[in-house]
């Protein structure tokens, strides 16, 4: 007796269990129904509210461009004589001009000319007083007379802007002795000339012939 007991209460049990379960998983199936419907409500709503609002584009009004219009001046033709009459003023002027720049040249080439002409007499005129102021100083040996010992003897020597003399030398002696003597005391007493006049190039080197002649 006591086993058959046992063996009802186990398949009670057993017949119980399977249909407890199955209630449980019904109503689990129903809550997740239910959430999923849920979550798709959600997103549904959350579509349509993400989607941005399109502001309707304003059309740009296109400004009017002005055009300004050019007006050019018509100048009326001159009259043949005018312009005849102002070429021919223009032709005058023009040779006007080139006889100003003419006279201008001319005025200067002979400025230049002139200035030239006042140096060279200058130059000549210096030149003459220094031959002459050795001429002045140039004296004739009594040995050299008495022999009749003639002789043109070259010398060399500078005269700077005082006048004063310096690098003198007999170029070619001579074979008198005492007319080379006599041409050193010469130069040795004149020492210097007058001042050379402005406008000649200094330092003058001369080259001239003391003759000796009788």
């Amino acid at each position: 007796m006591k086993r058959s007991l046992f063996y009802i209460l186990i398949l009670s049990i057993i017949a119980f269990i399977p249909f407890s379960t199955s209630q449980k998983l019904e109503r689990k199936k129903i809550k997740m129904h239910s959430q999923n419907v849920n979550v798709k409500i959600v997103d549904a709503k959350i579509k349509k509210s993400a989607k941005p609002k399109i502001k309707p584009k304003l059309k740009k009004k296109k400004k009017k461009s002005i055009k300004k219009k050019i007006v050019k001046k018509i100048e009326k033709p001159k009259p043949k004589k005018q312009i005849v009459e102002k070429i021919e003023e223009k032709v005058l002027k023009e040779e006007v001009i080139k006889e100003e720049k003419i006279a201008v040249k001319d005025d200067s080439l002979l400025k230049e000319q002139s200035a030239r002409n006042e140096l060279q007499s200058k130059t000549d005129a210096y030149y003459a007083n220094v031959y002459e102021l050795i001429n002045k100083n140039k004296y004739y040996p009594k040995k050299s007379r008495k022999f009749r010992q003639e002789d043109s003897i070259p010398v060399f020597f500078i005269i700077d802007k005082g006048g004063f003399i310096s690098a003198f030398k007999i170029v070619r002696p001579s074979p008198y002795k005492e007319l080379n003597k006599a041409v050193k005391k010469m130069f040795t007493k004149i020492k210097k000339f007058d001042k050379p006049p402005s406008g000649i190039a200094l330092p003058l080197e001369m080259n001239i012939n003391i003759n000796f002649k009788l």
